[in-house]
């Protein structure tokens, strides 16, 4: 009690009120600097001449202590507290009402205390490490994220991302519960530190007992036990603030935690800060955990909007969103979210592009780029579980979504000492819709497994441009001085997948698996280009052949694949051995090519081979032969116009009728100590792959005809992740990655090397000491290289730095960043700095009011130069980047533990 009380933050509540008689008592109270109470300390009455204890006691819980005087003058007042020096006090006639005992921290003493309370602070059970979180707590912890970064073996974030023992952590449950499903941010950022009695990771973690021992799970979750005091409240904030050059952002957010029924609310909105309204989590986490409901595509304008790109100069975001979880342990679960987004994202640059090879090697061309995009759709979902007894899992999810689309597009293109601008309009209204339908029936000691899923999206993107010379290699009328084209495409795609498994159990920890797996896909592709001032001909270019200005295409493909699978989840050691039988058919029609339905056969296999010592030390080995995904791209054969600076060439037939199989190696392992006062984390992956695709692109009136094509490459990559305790307040990590490529590019019929690799080291160091300073450092280094048949390899390094200071003592909060960034290239070198800061003061009931400087060295617009290197050319670009800012906040959050320490009344 004496270790853990060392570590137990809470307010002074007590309230000591003193008669007018004379108390035969001494009064007084421990505490340290920063005001908080010392609970068990030792306070003894010692008699100077001969160092005798007259009397002795202790600190109550709050601090407070109280000993008999027993002829107190002359006398010295002692008190001991472990992990302090011993403070003494001399009473004189006439004496205090209450002695106060500022403690100092003793650095050797409470580094002692702190790693003894440490170490049995965590236990190891199985698959199960947990954590008594009254052994690491500082006292300066408000959100569940704090809490858990201060835990060994855990990291989080800035995002609110966790990861444990190196592995990241897909769900935060509440005493067992799944209510914030793949959401782990919400539950970081927004959930009170006070609402965590006791802290377990789980690794190898199953969702649903009938599944158990069924599924080589690798699946890590946290379980927080919650304070009964903390169920059934309603918590959240409210924000917003406005700041230099018309920067404003606001965000108010809800959310209500039971015991079975979880529901949160969040709405935000932003202008120019650099930073989104929502992020990539924050659409995922909709999903309520549900397998694999829909990834969130990296080209689409809603992921720019949760993503900003680096060029981005102007950024204007909104959203609302809704989520519900109702979870019924062992028979319920439902799962509702709803996001509606809209936005504006602009970006602006100039780019050289220096040709390297084909017919216009060595020459350079030039365009100036400016890009407004607009945003506005909504993604609904909802999931069901149902368990009506300990043999069956029956589970439904339906997700979609609709949005608009419109992207305003403004080019100039520098042909000889001739700039041709253009304007190009783009709208879309992409609509997506998902469902997935599971059931799990257990036969004894053996499992049953169906699932189906059906997804269908269409997209109808209207492409208009407008140009003073026309660069699009067909021929259009010109009127009024101005060329005007027009293209509307349509792709639909329906996909069905299928899978009927039957798993045998053959011992307690293995069991056979055999199924029937199937893919259909079926793409419906048209394009016209076509001209409101009359009609658009079709062109025969040199050394390309004819281009139409239409295109109807479909393609049908099915895999079906039988597998046989012998699998052992527990144990030392555990395995997986699988072999699939394969078979592809398809059919694919186009105007200008047509193949009637064929098949090919194919095998594939793959093996694991997982060596557990300890939870905390394990050697995973695993390799095979799998074939090489091809997505699918633009249903179309030879060269078909895309827009009217682009012509793309794509041998379709080939990555669909030829079987590319790609072998694979990989070993990994995690060594860690029991106290978990050092980790390593390490893995080498190897791979072999082929890629058919080619390409061709015509800018302006110059030609970049030189097709492509990689063919054989071999690929590898080594990591290492390390974390170790340095006594009791430093946490130093670091991350190094080198990576290897080598393959074969083709320049139509010549073959060359080509060559790409690189090494990335990342440290850091943060402290956690429970005075009010803490600090944090890190670093990182990034070399790449780049080379093509013999020409020398092109190398670019990229490196930061960055020292963080941190201060917390209620009711201030405040941090100061500042470090340097080296990217490849900069045109303004003082951008290269960065100066963060923030500064929060709790002035009343929740309400905070806040200062935020971000970027405070470039307030102005930044402009940034980057060079890269492609297989065809040298890139130059410059682009714009959204300037620092200042601005003013006000936060109100209710229904949380107030922060502030609560005055202690004394009434004489």
């Amino acid at each position: 009690m004496i270790i853990l009380g060392l570590f137990i933050c809470q307010p002074a509540r007590s309230q000591i009120v003193f008669g007018s008689g004379e108390s035969d008592k001494i009064t007084g109270m421990v505490e340290d600097q920063n005001r908080v109470s010392i609970p068990y300390a030792t306070v003894l009455l010692v008699n100077p001449a001969d160092s005798t204890v007259v009397q002795h006691t202790q600190s109550g819980e709050h601090g407070w202590f109280e000993i008999e005087k027993y002829g107190a003058t002359n006398k010295w007042l002692q008190v001991h507290a472990l992990g302090y020096y011993t403070e003494t006090m001399t009473l004189t006639a006439p004496l205090k009402p209450v002695y106060v005992f500022k403690m100092r921290e003793d650095p050797k003493e409470i580094a002692a205390v702190r790693i003894e309370a440490r170490r049995r602070g965590m236990k190891i059970t199985g698959d199960t490490v947990k954590y008594n979180i009254k052994a690491y707590l500082t006292g300066n912890e408000r959100s569940l994220g704090d809490l858990l970064a201060q835990l060994p073996g855990l990291k989080v974030s800035e995002s609110g991302r966790v990861t444990a023992q190196g592995k990241p952590v897909e769900k935060i449950l509440f005493n067992g519960r799944d209510l914030f499903g793949t959401n782990v941010t919400m539950a970081t950022q927004h959930v009170s530190a006070e609402v965590a009695d006791s802290v377990a990771v789980i690794h190898g973690y199953s969702e649903y007992d009938l599944r158990k021992g069924f599924e080589s799970s690798d699946k890590t979750v946290i379980d927080v036990a919650v304070k009964p005091s903390m169920w059934n409240k309603l918590t959240g904030e409210v924000e917003v603030g406005y700041g230099y050059k018309h920067v404003y952002t606001g965000r108010a957010m809800a959310m209500y935690i039971g015991q079975k029924h979880m529901f949160a609310g969040v709405a935000a909105t932003n202008r120019n800060t650099g930073d989104p309204s929502f992020s990539g989590a924050d659409f995922l986490g909709l999903q309520g955990g549900m397998d694999n409901m829909q990834s969130l595509p990296t080209n689409t304008l809603l992921w720019q909007l949760a993503s900003p790109p680096r060029d981005s100069y102007r950024l204007r975001t909104a959203f609302g969103s809704l989520y519900y979880t109702y979870n019924k342990p062992d028979t319920v679960k439902v799962n509702a979210g709803l996001l509606v987004a809209e936005g504006k994202v602009g970006s602006r640059s100039s780019t050289d592009y220096h040709v390297l090879h084909g017919l216009d090697s060595g020459q350079t061309l030039s365009t100036v780029d400016s890009r407004l995009s607009y945003y506005r759709g909504v993604f609904g979902m909802l999931g069901i579980s149902y368990t009506p007894n300990r043999y069956q899992l029956w589970r439904y999810a339906i997700a979609s979504t609709l949005s608009r689309e419109q992207d305003d597009h403004l080019a100039g293109d520098l042909l000889v000492s001739r700039v041709l601008q253009s304007a190009e309009l783009t709208t879309n209204s992409p609509f997506y819709l998902q469902q997935d339908l599971m059931g799990n029936i257990k036969l004894g000691k053996h499992l049953l497994e169906a699932k189906f899923t059906h997804s269908y999206l269409k997209e109808q993107p209207v492409y208009g441009l407008k140009s003073d010379s026309l660069i699009l290699p067909l021929l259009a009328p010109r009127v009024g001085g101005l060329h005007r084209v027009d293209h509307l495409s349509t792709t639909q795609d329906h996909q069905l997948k299928g899978v009927l498994s039957a798993k045998f159990r053959l011992l307690e920890s293995q069991f056979l698996e055999v199924g029937l797996r199937s893919s259909t896909t079926l793409r419906r592709f048209t394009s016209q280009f076509s001209s409101p001032d009359g009609a658009i001909a079709d062109r025969a270019i040199p050394n390309i052949g004819r281009l139409t200005s239409s295109n109807d295409a479909d393609l049908l493909r099915t895999t079906t694949t039988l597998l046989v699978a012998w699998r052992k989840t527990k144990g030392f050691v555990r395995f997986r051995l699988e072999g699939d039988a394969n078979l592809l058919a398809y059919r694919y029609a186009q105007v200008t090519h047509t193949e009637p339905l064929a098949s090919q056969p194919y095998l594939t296999f793959s093996g694991s081979l997982d060596f557990n010592f300890t939870q905390q030390n394990r050697l995973s080995l695993s390799a095979g032969l799998r074939r090489q995904e091809t997505q699918l791209d633009w249903v179309l054969e030879g060269y078909v116009p895309m827009s009217y600076r682009m012509l793309r060439h794509r041998d379709f037939s080939r990555p669909f009728t030829h079987i590319t199989l790609e072998p694979y190696a990989s070993i990994g392992g995690r060594l860690s100590d029991e106290e978990g006062k050092w980790s390593l984390y390490g893995s080498v992956d190897y791979s072999r792959d082929e890629d058919f695709s080619q390409s061709a692109l015509r800018w302006g009136m110059l030609t970049l005809y030189a097709p492509y094509t990689t063919t054989h490459g071999h690929s590898g990559r080594a990591s290492l992740r390390g974390n170790y305790q340095v006594g009791a307040f430093w946490n130093l990590s670091g991350w190094a990655s080198l990576s290897a490529r080598k393959g074969e590019v083709v320049y139509g019929s010549e073959f060359s090397q080509h060559r790409q690799g690189g090494v990335d080291l990342l440290a850091s160091v943060r402290s956690s000491y429970s005075t009010p300073f803490n600090v944090s450092f890190s670093g990182s280094w990034a070399r790449t290289g780049f080379g093509i048949a013999e020409s020398p390899l092109w190398f670019s390094e990229a490196w930061s730095c960055q020292a963080r200071l941190i201060y917390k003592r209620n009711p201030i909060r405040g941090t100061l960043t500042v470090g340097y960034e080296q990217p490849e290239s900069l045109l303004n070198a003082r951008a290269n700095w960065v100066a963060d800061a923030e500064l929060a003061y709790t002035f009343w009931k929740g309400m905070s009011v806040i200062l935020v400087g971000r970027r405070l060295l470039n307030l102005d617009e930044s402009r940034w130069r980057e060079v890269d290197f492609g297989s065809l050319y040298q890139t130059e670009r410059v682009y714009s980047r959204i300037p620092g800012y200042v601005m003013v906040k006000l936060r109100w959050e209710f229904g949380k533990p107030s922060s502030e320490r609560r005055a202690v009344v004394i009434m004489r």
